[in-house]
């Protein structure tokens, strides 16, 4: 395939599967900072790709795979360089506000929705990751099981104990 044909495809994909991979993007890293970049290495990386990405085997969950991947292999990196000389990271996380317009129902709604969010960015990755993929990707059990290079039964095993510590958790702020 020829590089303008790759990058016009590419293109397309980010037309339509952009922003929900960039959602997943943000769920990943702790920084926006990061998150940008992700998103741009896993366009990046599909741009080097030989193939091209089929629309009808679930596009968004292939990026979201290529973005999973890529994520880990950094964080295996970050581990690494963190061993040999620590350095202090501070998130760019900025907190916002409910609209003071909004009624009572639309903010629970918004706190629960950020309980789940901080819940689950708390997981560990190698229960956060198969979260983010299975529900927020969109990818099946087996796709999932792909992307990590793991075997199904680990993958269910592993989304069975994030549902537990998240139950767990979340019970907790409804007292």
């Amino acid at each position: 395939m020829q590089s303008d044909e790759r990058a016009r495809d590419v293109d397309a994909l980010a037309r339509l599967w952009g922003s929900r991979l960039y959602a997943f993007c943000r769920r990943l890293s702790p920084s926006r900072t990061d998150a940008d970049d992700l998103y741009q290495q896993t366009f990046l990386r599909v741009l080097d790709m030989a193939g091209r990405v089929e629309e009808d085997h679930n596009p968004a969950g292939f990026l979201m795979a290529i973005a999973a991947r890529i994520w880990r292999d950094e964080q295996a990196k970050r581990a690494r360089r963190h061993r040999i000389a620590p350095v202090d990271r501070s998130p760019d996380r900025v907190e916002q506000a409910p609209d003071a317009g909004r009624t009572e129902q639309i903010v629970e709604e918004a706190m629960l929705r950020r309980q789940v969010q901080d819940s689950v960015q708390k997981l560990p990755d190698m229960l956060r990751m198969p979260v983010l993929l299975f529900y927020m990707g969109g990818l099946s059990v087996r796709e999932v099981a792909e992307a990590l290079h793991l075997p199904q039964g680990t993958v269910k095993t592993r989304l069975y104990q994030a549902r537990q510590q998240l139950k767990s958790e979340l019970e907790g702020y409804s007292r």
